[in-house]
């Protein structure tokens, strides 16, 4: 099963109305063993459910190696963490502010992108991919974020954060080594003095255009160029 199927099935299974937990994992195993034998969860019998996550998605959250955080569209406040979360940013009280938590800030982020994740018609748009080095822990995030509606019919923000900083340390000492080679490429070995391969990379041609049609006197003048000739 893959790590999007789970998140669908997390984002159906947060609005289900089922007759019990037995039912959802239930679900969940058949759907992990034959996909095509799934049945929709709103096809079951409904019932309420409040906010909370059930236990037996609680426990598939909680060993996910990634960040999944919950926080309302308008508040910013955090509506739910997982124990990834919880143990890298500590654990939070209902109410507290997703930027106060996650970014130690005094105000929402300068780089909320909660607008775009709705469209202009006020609809959910997609999940937005990005790249984030966090100010706390300084390690970097693929960051997956996207709007879904809350079991009270409002919008919050999901974000699914998976650390990539190992990646991110590769890739930068990738573009450091090919710097260090070009600039190594571009000098002469023995008297470290600029090459004729720098002085070709550096060089831009002149740009000449050929004479005009000729005047009333009958001479030619260059458009452009250091000089002028007259014929």
């Amino acid at each position: 099963m893959k790590f999007k199927d789970l998140l669908i099935l997390f984002s159906n299974y947060r609005e289900a109305r089922c007759k019990n937990l037995k039912n959802i994992l239930t679900k969940l195993s058949l759907t992990c063993r034959k996909p095509e034998r799934f049945i929709p969860v709103r096809s079951v019998e409904p019932v309420s459910v409040g906010l909370e996550v059930t236990t037996g998605l609680q426990a598939i959250l909680d060993n996910i190696d990634a960040l999944v955080y919950v926080a309302d569209f308008k508040t910013h406040d955090l509506l739910y963490m997982n124990a990834y979360g919880r143990k890298a940013w500590g654990d939070f009280q209902p109410g507290q502010k997703c930027w106060k938590v996650l970014q130690s800030a005094d105000g929402p982020c300068s780089f909320c992108n909660n607008h775009l994740l709705i469209d202009s018609h006020g609809k959910p748009s997609g999940t937005h991919i990005w790249e984030f080095q966090n100010k706390v822990d300084k390690r970097w995030y693929q960051c997956r974020d996207q709007a879904i509606t809350w079991s009270n019919g409002e919008f919050v923000r999901l974000e699914i954060a998976i650390d990539i900083t190992e990646r991110k340390r590769m890739e930068l000492a990738l573009q450091k080594a090919h710097q260090k080679a070009k600039a190594m490429s571009l000098q002469d070995d023995l008297t470290r003095l600029n090459n004729r391969r720098a002085f070709f990379s550096a060089w831009r041609p002149i740009p000449q255009t050929g004479p005009t049609a000729p005047d009333a006197h009958g001479s030619y003048h260059a458009r452009s160029g250091p000089f002028q000739t007259n014929q």
